[in-house]
């Protein structure tokens, strides 16, 4: 007995498809941009404040523990509401960014969805790739509708509300110049 041909038949997996593909464009879209366009020097923002945050499995997460990573934080509040948009972003930024030593941390202030088996949930739901994304409980050490990058050496080198249409290039491409400066390919 043979199988008839795969199909998509309902609009959920068309949907789905055309996500997938778009998110592969994209990545392709950002390392061509940055093979292609010089460095950028990013301004120092000053020290990352200190923070103290667990994740799903307990473990206690701080600046020291990040250091020598770079890395992009947003925050969950109870203001969003769970904050799709926010989630949304950083799984678009963790598959652009699937080849690059660039850390995802999302910090989880909603006490709704604050607990272990919550956050495990938001790592499932949202396809956080096992050390390349966490999310932590804990207070974010940075205005809670804003997006930020920070360099290995603990500095903050981009800021951006949720609401700039060009946060995920601005940070794409900050990621790759502090990769750059580093002296590793995006």
């Amino acid at each position: 007995m043979t199988r008839p041909p795969f199909r998509f038949r309902s609009p959920a997996g068309v949907a789905i498809l055309a996500g997938l593909l778009l998110m592969l464009f994209a990545a392709g879209a950002w390392l061509k941009r940055l093979a292609t366009r010089p460095p950028e020097r990013l301004p120092d923002l000053g020290p990352a404040p200190a923070f103290s945050a667990r994740d799903a499995e307990g473990r206690v997460w701080t600046n020291a523990g990040l250091a020598g990573r770079i890395w992009i934080a947003d925050a969950l509040t109870p203001e969003c509401g769970g904050c799709l948009v926010r989630n949304l972003r950083m799984t678009d930024l963790q598959t652009s960014m699937e080849r690059a030593p660039v850390f995802l941390v999302t910090f989880v202030v909603d006490p709704a969805l604050s607990a272990p088996e919550k956050l495990r949930e938001l790592d499932h739901t949202f396809g956080a790739a096992a050390g390349r994304w966490i999310f932590v409980a804990g207070p974010p050490p940075f205005p809670g509708d804003r997006f930020v990058l920070v360099d290995g050496s603990g500095r903050v080198r981009a800021s951006a509300p949720e609401s700039d249409p060009a946060l995920p290039s601005r940070l794409l491409d900050g990621a790759g110049d502090l990769l750059r400066e580093r002296g590793q390919a995006p």
